[in-house]
């Protein structure tokens, strides 16, 4: 339901709401490692973040002949810039999710944590289906429930339906939350 990382693969992510935007440069020397930089920038209530980190990731990976589970772990040190603040900054985070042709489950938790400046915490999970199974190399859709939590926004929750379209080694994300906010994902390995 995603690309996946491989020895000597690169993934661009990125992950946007009308308030906020993270993208990921992500080389991977082995399956099970990647070194990167993230960048996230933050903007609603008249405050404002921009954040770099260098990264680095741990990835473990179960398959069977119908499932696969992944679950990753990151963490960084950066800099970030609230207003006029600059501070060392930290990143970490986690991610679990499983899939399969039919079903796809995602739960992720992040955390930049400063010094002197507001921390943010942020959260996604979801639950999807496939409306209909597609053969390795074609297109496949998921419809997906997604909660996502950003404590930077005055409104952190979006909660809504989204969209995910996954085709060879990229995948495109469109939906929306209740509220009318608006969500494009977009992940691809190379």
């Amino acid at each position: 339901a995603h690309p996946v990382s491989y020895a000597g693969s690169t993934m661009f992510e990125s992950y946007n709401t009308p308030d906020m935007s993270e993208n990921n440069l992500i080389y991977s020397p082995q399956a099970w490692l990647s070194i990167g930089v993230q960048d996230f920038y933050f903007g609603s209530a008249g405050l404002s973040e921009n954040a770099l980190y260098p990264r680095i990731a741990f990835l473990k990976r179960w398959n069977t002949t119908n499932w696969q589970t992944n679950l990753y772990a990151w963490g960084g040190v950066g800099w970030a810039r609230q207003g006029s603040n600059d501070d060392l900054s930290f990143l970490g985070g986690g991610q679990i999710d499983t899939e399969s042709r039919r079903w796809y489950f995602a739960s992720q938790l992040q955390a930049l944590q400063h010094q002197s400046l507001k921390d943010v915490w942020m959260s996604r999970s979801g639950i999807g289906i496939a409306p209909y199974l597609a053969n390795s190399g074609e297109l496949q859709g998921f419809l997906i429930v997604q909660a996502f939590y950003n404590s930077f926004d005055p409104n952190p929750w979006i909660i809504g339906p989204m969209v995910r379209l996954f085709y060879k080694s990229v995948f495109v994300e469109v939906g929306s939350g209740y509220k009318g906010e608006w969500l494009v994902n977009f992940m691809t390995s190379f």
